[in-house]
């Protein structure tokens, strides 16, 4: 990634050529991003604790729909969610909310997300965007007094990496082989917001390539896509450590999720991924509701010698073709 970036300063475009500055420190913000994200990851187990999974799962839904209808972005969505979870995951086990008060801090964290995130999503005074969510039922003092509660219960430690930050970093140079994948991998791990065991028993990093790679899977891109990506998933981790063989599991849970979501009314996911699907069948997000998932996940595992992440390329494209012969 950073050579990648370093070539663009013999670009002509002078706003590409900016980009070039990035080649320097991309390598250390990729670790910080990674170790950041560890440090504030929630603990499944005290958020099971805290919160039922059917309240938590309402909790997304209704997150993805009010910020989906403003218009706001996907990193208030993704911080919004975030933000609410390690406050969860702070408190005493199964500790009473009342329905109201479980309304005011969802406000309350999509607020947070807002102010720190992107100047996009600043279309209107927060009192206003309140008003118009609660529909008047929550006084915007009730939604300011819960804000400076999460405040508190955080450290006032807000703009935490991602999964989605992860996603964004890591799919820069792979946008050449495929613009779809970076919209096919944001509809996977979005899939998997509303399952908490699945969306933080992974590293952030490792759940954004697990994405990316069942999305490059999906589209039969070329294999040395692969190598790209478990190339800067690997600068992620600061030990030297190859982090390819955890990827394997995370694409297995997101390729049953992505299954069960279109195969079982009665799944618990069903009704969010209806939601979640009619949003990924826009143009803006190249429509990639409209695929299905591969008959099997990507055989990632760990390479065996110097040019085995190669070979796993191949292996990956091979039987991606295989299956294209298979279904046609």
């Amino acid at each position: 990634l950073a050579t990648h970036f370093a070539q663009l300063a013999a670009e002509d475009v002078v706003e590409v050529r900016e980009q070039a500055a990035l080649g320097g420190v991309c390598d250390i913000v990729l670790r910080t991003l990674h170790d950041s994200a560890e440090r504030h990851r929630p603990g499944v187990a005290a958020l099971a604790r805290a919160l039922p999974d059917h309240d938590r799962r309402e909790n997304v839904s209704w997150l993805l729909q009010a910020l989906d209808v403003m218009g706001f972005s996907d990193e208030a969505l993704f911080q919004a969610i975030l933000l609410l979870d390690r406050c969860y995951s702070r408190e005493a086990p199964r500790h009473t909310v009342s329905a109201a008060d479980s309304q005011t801090r969802l406000l309350a964290a999509a607020c947070l997300a807002l102010r720190v995130g992107r100047l996009e999503d600043a279309v209107a005074p927060l009192g206003r965007i309140v008003t118009h969510l609660s529909r008047g039922q929550v006084p915007y003092s009730d939604v300011k007094a819960a804000e400076f509660a999460m405040l508190r219960t955080v450290g006032f430690i807000v703009d935490t990496p991602t999964a989605l930050d992860h996603l964004d970093v890591l799919a820069v140079r792979l946008e050449i082989f495929d613009a779809r994948a970076r919209s096919l991998a944001c509809f996977l791990v979005q899939l998997s917001l509303p399952e908490m065991a699945l969306h933080y028993e992974h590293p952030q990093a490792i759940l954004a390539s697990a994405a990316l790679a069942l999305a490059l899977f999906t589209l039969k891109v070329q294999p040395v896509a692969y190598d790209i990506l478990f190339e800067d998933l690997a600068v992620c981790f600061s030990s030297g450590e190859d982090p390819t063989p955890l990827v394997a599991p995370a694409c297995g849970a997101l390729h049953a999720l992505w299954v069960q979501s279109l195969s079982s009314p009665d799944a618990p996911i069903w009704k969010y991924a209806q939601c979640l699907r009619e949003k990924f069948s826009r143009p803006e997000h190249h429509r990639v509701a409209r695929f299905e998932p591969p008959a099997s996940p990507p055989l990632v595992q760990q390479p065996s010698q110097g040019r085995g992440k190669q070979r796993l390329a191949k292996s990956l494209d091979a039987r991606g073709r295989t299956e294209g012969h298979r279904r046609r």
